[in-house]
């Protein structure tokens, strides 16, 4: 079941939002509700977490690399 949420802030706040949407082509809502969901997952994770998580993104990238001993 979804639930609505009503946000109020100041105009200023609302136009940096609407252009944060716009330039990822989203709609504000859509924006909002993914931001929201990264704020979440990250929040509750501990220092631990949070470099393994960056590790983990780390080791997808592929660029070259030079043997130890250079």
């Amino acid at each position: 079941m979804s639930k609505r949420l009503q946000v109020l802030m100041p105009e200023g706040e609302y136009a940096k939002l609407q252009a944060a949407a716009t330039r990822l082509h989203m709609a504000v809502g859509e924006y909002v509700r993914h931001e929201l969901r990264r704020s979440c997952e990250t929040a509750g994770a501990g220092p631990a977490e949070a470099k393994l998580r960056v590790i983990q993104k780390a080791l997808g990238y592929g660029f070259p690399t030079a043997d130890i001993s250079q």
